[in-house]
């Protein structure tokens, strides 16, 4: 497994376009060594279709050493330019990352949000070399869990669950192995791609995937409010829409081990663009023994947040639960 220096991801993408508007800013812990960025930068990526890119950045990192893209993040905060504020938008290019996005709110009801898209850095047109092209677009190898046939706002489709891997090394001073990784729902409206993916894939395989984000908004079919005022509501849907799969990397054998695939008919150069090529195995994190310890730090997240929610409930019930008091029946209300 790779070491934290030489880390590597295999799940990312990009955002580009024009700067709507800056959502949910806040400094938190200011001061403080655990001092925090936090906004969401709204971004239309083509014309009508929009993407909020979620951005979290300590000042400081663990080694307590400043943070130079914390910085940088929060010049950008304060001065670009927005459509919103200004009428005209800087135009962006956003490196992001994918986590979920599960958590459990103050009244301790557990939400899960699907997917964060997570900014890990932002430049603007001004200070690129390169002239930036309205789009997104989102990468990941991953381990095909599971999928089912859905009908969403934009009709039917399969939806694909994922294993992702957010990270894999080894910590140097304790050489313990630090893992984790999360479940990504992928869709696809493709007739053909769903038919694939069934007749095709095995539940297991390793593969590479790449997909665009979608924001669909119709029309709800119930309205809210009577006569005068009934307001037309809307319904909005995101998620990631499949556009391109390859063929399985690496298939479980009949002893439940993983093995790179072999493909005998192509021809010499072909594998990378049919399959892509399996990252060296030291820096692979999609092993037997990897997804078992991703799949271990799924649960365990999972029931922290059990806990968390368990323990607000259970303080809201005590605070709930006064004292009794009589009441005689001539002085009941009703």
């Amino acid at each position: 497994m790779a070491e934290k220096e030489k880390r590597v991801r295999y799940c990312e993408g990009y955002v580009n376009g024009e700067v709507i508007s800056f959502k949910n800013g806040a400094i938190s812990n200011k001061g403080k060594k655990d001092e925090t960025l936090k906004f969401v930068i709204e971004i239309e990526t083509e014309e009508g279709k929009t993407t909020d890119v979620d951005f979290f950045i300590r000042k400081y990192s663990n080694n307590g050493n400043s943070n130079k893209t914390y910085t940088k993040m929060k010049k950008l905060y304060s001065e670009c330019p927005t459509r919103e504020d200004d009428g005209e938008g800087e135009i962006v290019n956003c490196l992001v990352r994918f986590d979920e996005n599960k958590y459990v709110t103050k009244e301790g009801e557990m939400v899960d949000r699907g997917t964060r898209v997570g900014g890990v850095f932002c430049t603007t047109q001004e200070d690129s070399k390169f002239p930036i092209t309205k789009g997104a677009k989102g990468i990941v190898y991953c381990v095909l869990e599971g999928y089912e046939d859905i009908k969403d706002i934009d009709g039917e489709a399969l939806e694909l669950s994922v294993l992702v891997n957010n990270y894999a090394y080894t910590d140097e001073e304790t050489k313990e192995e630090k893992v984790n990784g999360f479940i990504m729902k992928i869709r696809t409206h493709n007739e053909e791609y769903a038919e694939y993916v069934k007749k095709e894939l095995n539940i297991g395989d390793i593969l590479y995937m790449e997909f665009d984000f979608v924001k669909s908004i119709a029309k709800a079919k119930r309205t809210r409010g009577i006569g005068k005022s009934v307001k037309n509501r809307v319904q909005i849907e995101t998620y990631f829409e499949l556009t391109n799969c390859s063929a399985p990397i690496m298939s479980l054998n009949d002893d439940n081990e993983y093995e790179k695939c072999i493909y005998d008919d192509l021809e010499e150069g072909e594998e990378e663009e049919f399959c892509y090529t399996t990252p060296d195995q030291e820096d692979f994190p999609f092993t037997s023994h990897y997804i078992e310890l991703m799949h271990q730090a799924i649960e365990e997240r999972i029931e922290k947040l059990k806990e968390k929610a368990e323990e607000i409930n259970k303080e809201k019930g005590e605070e709930e639960t006064g004292e009794e008091v009589e009441v005689n029946e001539d002085e009941a209300p009703f």
